[in-house]
């Protein structure tokens, strides 16, 4: 007779997974995880997206309440287009304009919101605009009849989207 090798074989009530059924748990589990991390991950991203939308929308606010704050208390239109206005804010309400007092909000062709006085100052109030998007409209041809100024500012999203973002407003001049 010959000798024969002990069989590995699973004794009745005796526990236990094959290799199989381990190989095919684990490729699950992988399969599920990948998912999950993937979802993480979009979630993460569109928070950034979010983020960076409420960022330009909120510049675009800063920006167009503080421009119409000036125009409304102006004493009187100077100058204006498409791309500028400029008014005298009688800051030391001597009802004569003296230097300082005129104002220049201009749209540059950069994309920037920069407000200037006759004195020389000048401040980039925002940038990033969309130039052919934003843009001083009025109620009238004639600066002399001017009692309307339309303001639009376009931003564009820092985000791969592209997208872009507009706020708009009407502002009655005060003393007109």
């Amino acid at each position: 007779m010959k000798p024969t090798a002990p069989r590995l074989s699973r004794l009745s009530g005796e526990g236990g997974f094959t290799l199989v059924e381990l190989s095919i748990s684990l490729m699950f589990t992988l399969l599920i995880g990948g998912v999950v991390v993937a979802w993480i991950g979009a979630a993460s991203s569109s928070v950034g997206l979010h983020q960076a939308d409420d960022a330009a929308v909120q510049n675009l606010r800063v920006a167009k309440e503080q421009l119409g704050k000036e125009l409304r208390r102006a004493g009187e239109l100077i100058n204006a287009s498409s791309s500028y206005v400029a008014v005298w804010l009688d800051e030391d309400a001597d009802l004569t304009i003296d230097t300082g007092e005129t104002v220049t909000w201009t749209i540059g062709s950069d994309g920037s919101l920069v407000r200037s006085t006759d004195a020389g100052d000048s401040v980039e109030v925002m940038a990033g605009l969309v130039v052919p998007g934003s843009s001083f409209s009025f109620d009238s041809p004639e600066v002399a009849s001017i009692t309307r100024i339309r303001l639009t500012l376009v931003a564009m999203v820092d985000a791969p989207t592209g997208t872009v973002r507009t706020v708009s407003t009407e502002i009655q001049m005060r003393n007109t």
